[in-house]
């Protein structure tokens, strides 16, 4: 019954994609397709069957071809959209993840000296065993937010390379602001991303960020202007973070014009502006 009442469906996720397809071919309402992340690109990085496979192009492939619009985070995952599924560029819009820049901004808040914070799920793809090995011998602290499967094997990897490592687990992201603006330095070593919203609210809080050179990341960082790629290996790591934690004069340039960057791409209030063309 609410079904029948609406204008039309957007749907956040394409793994949420059979219920509005059945709305849409049912009750002919218009289908606006949004994705964060890639759903296959992300399943077949982390091992997915050959079936599984076939069945999340098969969804993809539906649900992009019926919207009337897609929305895509990344240039590259709409090229990707395009190519892979045969879908007209004319009807992909590219709007990145919004993050709440009033919240997320430059705090008064005492710094923790010497410090390297990384903030999401402790699970492989977020390659944090390199980021652990790659404090050794940087002097500096590595303060860990989040959980998952890796915390003892990292914590016994710091406590076998003698680095100080810090586990806090999970933090409300009303608390994220100011855990943030205590810190000295962002990384984010993941093998892949789509469109991290925590390197977006690092960049808003004006952090100088270290992230991997991988499509995710490397669609937000302008290497060397608003932050710092490197290869995901420790010793590239440890570089760049040394490189970073010894020259105060590069964190704050680099943390400045983080901030300005963020400011006209990733507000709630450029994405609503963006969307709302759609549903008109």
């Amino acid at each position: 019954k609410q079904f029948k009442q609406v204008d039309a469906i957007r749907i956040h996720q394409a793994a949420g994609a059979i219920p509005a397809l059945l709305v849409h071919w049912l009750y002919r309402k218009p289908l606006i397709v949004r994705a964060g992340f890639q759903w296959y690109s992300f399943s077949k990085h982390q091992g997915a069957s050959h079936l599984k496979l076939a069945v999340i192009s098969l969804i993809e492939r539906l649900a992009y071809r019926s919207a009337a619009s897609v929305i895509q985070t990344t240039r590259h995952d709409a090229d990707f959209v395009a190519s892979r599924y045969g879908v007209e560029q004319s009807k992909i819009h590219v709007i990145p993840n919004w993050i709440a820049t009033e919240r997320f901004k430059p705090m008064d808040v005492k710094k923790e000296p010497r410090t390297v914070c990384y903030v999401g799920r402790l699970e492989p793809e977020k390659n944090l065993e390199a980021l652990v090995a790659a404090m050794e011998g940087t002097e500096a602290r590595l303060i860990l937010y989040g959980e998952g499967s890796k915390q003892l094997a990292l914590d016994n990897l710091a406590r076998r390379l003698h680095v100080q490592v810090e586990f806090r687990g999970r933090i409300a992201n009303e608390d994220l602001p100011s855990a943030l603006n205590a810190c000295e330095i962002f990384a984010l070593p993941s093998l892949y991303e789509g469109n991290p919203k925590v390197l977006l609210e690092a960049m808003a809080c004006g952090l100088p960020c270290v992230g991997t050179n991988v499509k995710g990341i490397a669609a937000v960082i302008q290497d060397g202007e608003t932050g710092l790629l490197c290869d995901p290996a420790a010793n590239a790591l440890r570089e760049t973070l040394k490189r970073l934690l010894g020259d105060h004069e590069l964190q704050n340039r680099l943390g400045e014009q983080a901030r300005r960057q963020i400011l006209p791409t990733a507000s709630l209030d450029q994405a609503i502006q963006r969307e709302v063309i759609l549903y008109s």
